[in-house]
């Protein structure tokens, strides 16, 4: 923040009542801070001028907040973004029990009361039970996936992580009715890689797919 405004960096520290607050000077909390705090994903860190003597990026230091504070808050003078935690859980839908197909039950617990989300699968299909809003709901989905291995060439030059699994995999998945035709989904229509992207999808369905993903 202080090298994006040009200013000299100043960090205040303060515990009260169990509460640790820390105030720091330069450049305001904007939008595309808030979704990089909120993603994990998505880096405002693009330029030279926003990377010169920064550390850090894609928001994986803020990551260490959540696993020690309840209720972690961004706040400024122009406004801010507080209980990210609570809106990364109520963002949950089917997506993430299609993405990660060794997990069958979502149990989120919080003072509003307890969501949960299960999946069971038959055949080519996915149940994707939710008992959001106190009611339960389920959703089929029909599913398409492929995986395969990849040619190492192909990872020459990228990161550690994606050497060390050489492994591609798709997975196309398309709600259904009753009698089997398609609707349209209510997850976000953006491309999975396995987490949500910026990229529109422009297609009725939910792709995840493990593509590598830049800063933008």
């Amino acid at each position: 923040a202080a090298a994006r405004a040009g200013v000299p960096g100043k960090l205040r520290l303060t515990l009260r009542e169990g509460t640790l607050a820390a105030a720091n000077t330069g450049a305001p909390l904007d939008a595309v801070g808030v979704e990089s705090l909120s993603t994990l994903r998505a880096s405002a860190k693009r330029t030279e001028d926003d990377t010169n003597g920064a550390v850090g990026r894609f928001g994986v230091g803020f990551a260490a907040v959540l696993a020690v504070s309840d209720e972690p808050a961004v706040v400024g003078r122009h406004g801010g973004a507080e209980d990210l935690a609570t809106r990364l859980l109520d963002g949950i839908d089917d997506a993430l029990l299609l993405t990660l197909p060794g997990l069958g039950e979502i149990v989120v617990d919080t003072v509003e009361g307890v969501r949960t989300l299960t999946r069971s699968a038959e055949g080519p299909y996915i149940d994707i039970t939710d008992s959001a809003n106190g009611t339960t709901d389920t959703t089929r989905w029909r599913i398409s996936a492929a995986h395969g291995a990849l040619d190492p060439k192909l990872l020459e030059g990228r990161p550690v992580e994606e050497r060390l699994r050489p492994h591609w995999a798709v997975t196309w998945a398309v709600p259904v009715d009753a009698e089997g035709a398609p609707v349209r989904p209510r997850t976000a229509p953006v491309v999975h890689a396995p987490t949500p992207t910026d990229e529109p999808l422009g297609v009725p369905a939910l792709l995840i797919a493990s593509l590598p993903l830049d800063p933008t």
